[in-house]
């Protein structure tokens, strides 16, 4: 087998308990290598269901979700690397992929950076082809698309074209994604204002802000409205004083391990391990994949879904609490306008009904295949706010455990 599939495992002390894992790069169309790192299910099932992992961005690694979320591994301050108790791979195979080209370890020839999601899409079909090929026996397990933030509009846009054409997807899953814009945003000063971050005449005037981006949008001027998102965000962060108000999640420390982890990716020793090129540099976020897909940002994505809940395949929002960003209120929005989906109204009128473990985790409603779920104690990132709980989130809504309401 060609060395690029070949297996490794991490020599740690705890390392040797969670099986080999299998890393490397794989073409995703013309010009395009795809960096994925595949985490078998520690259940050692071989029909355990394979979960894909993405983060968002666009341009952020997903070594993040792997490293800092719900992969096998995390890494202390030291550069340590220790295992993740609450980890997804428990009972399922997740694959972790670094897309679009250019993000994380993956790499892209000039001219092969995707510029909206229909490129998006198309070289993640590319991709899971070239996996599939290379590890035939994953092509029989049951595929569930999974990420969070900016993935709310690469998953809406994979699933749909995966459906479409054929190819079997038994479940989707979106956490506090950015899916669509407009409404979301108009949310945001409110929200920030319910949690005391802004006052009364503060949140006024970040309204004003969201107003100009609704309307930047309403006319399709696609850069003028991202560039507007920044006025509004740099604005809230600055309203009481240079970075004093970022989202009300920022307590959780989310970078806390991002200079370790970039030490560990970067280090001679893991590249080798994982099929890489010495030359090859491992960075969080990709500008150039971001500055590619400037004009994407603040598109709406959320029509991709009902030709995907058309086809009987579930899908679960998912959102901390504590994200007044792309949180509750903001998906609540938007919800409210799915107006491509023939079960909205449907799916509007169902009870809501609070979910348990350990306590009361959030609160769901779920009718004609969506579910819409939240997370208590969870920010922006929930599986590293909320690891049992996200944990115990995916697992149920893997085995159908989420009862329709309607």
């Amino acid at each position: 087998m060609h060395r690029l599939f070949a297996a490794f495992c991490l020599a740690t002390a705890k390392a040797a308990t969670l099986g080999p894992q299998l890393a490397g790069r794989l073409p995703a169309g013309p010009g395009r290598q795809y960096f994925y790192w595949l985490c078998p299910a520690r259940s050692g099932d071989a029909a355990a269901p394979l979960l894909v992992w993405l983060n968002g961005g666009p341009g952020s690694s997903s070594m993040m979700g792997l490293f800092l979320e719900n992969g096998p591994y995390w890494i202390a301050g030291d550069g340590s690397l220790h295992a993740r108790n609450a980890s997804w791979n428990n009972k399922f195979d997740v694959l972790y992929v670094d897309q679009p080209a250019g993000t994380g370890f993956s790499v892209a020839q000039e001219g092969a950076y995707a510029r909206n999601q229909d490129d998006v899409a198309e070289a993640f079909s590319a991709f899971m082809a070239n996996f599939y090929h290379a590890y035939p026996n994953t092509r029989s397990k049951q595929l569930w698309l999974t990420g969070e933030s900016y993935a709310g509009k690469y998953l809406p846009a994979i699933s749909a074209r995966f459906v479409t054409h054929g190819i079997p997807v038994a479940g989707v899953a979106i956490g506090n994604g950015l899916t669509v814009p407009r409404e979301m945003t108009l949310t945001v000063p409110a929200s920030y204002y319910a949690v005391g971050i802004l006052d009364q005449s503060q949140r006024d005037k970040a309204y004003r802000l969201a107003l100009d981006i609704a309307a930047h949008i309403d006319a399709g001027r696609w850069s003028n409205a991202t560039a507007a998102r920044s006025v509004l965000f740099d604005y809230i962060d600055g309203a009481n004083g240079p970075n004093t108000a970022p989202n009300v999640d920022s307590f959780l420390k989310y970078g806390e391990y991002d200079e370790s982890f970039s030490a560990f990716l970067n280090s001679a020793e893991t590249k080798r391990a994982l099929h890489l090129p010495n030359d090859a540099t491992w960075r969080q976020s990709s500008s150039i994949v971001h500055e590619h897909l400037y004009e994407d940002i603040m598109k709406p994505y959320a029509y991709l879904l009902e030709p995907v809940l058309a086809a009987g395949v579930p899908v679960l929002l998912y959102q901390g609490q504590l994200d007044v960003r792309d949180g509750v209120a903001a998906t609540e929005a938007w919800l409210a306008n799915f107006s491509s989906w023939a079960g909205t109204q449907r799916f509007l009128a169902a009870p809501r009904k609070a979910w348990k473990s350990s306590g009361i985790a959030g609160y769901y409603r779920s009718c004609g295949g969506l579910t819409h779920l939240t997370v208590n104690g969870a920010g922006h990132l929930v599986p590293h706010d909320a690891p049992s709980r996200a944990l115990d989130m995916i697992e149920r809504f893997v085995a159908g455990a989420f009862e329709e309401q309607c």
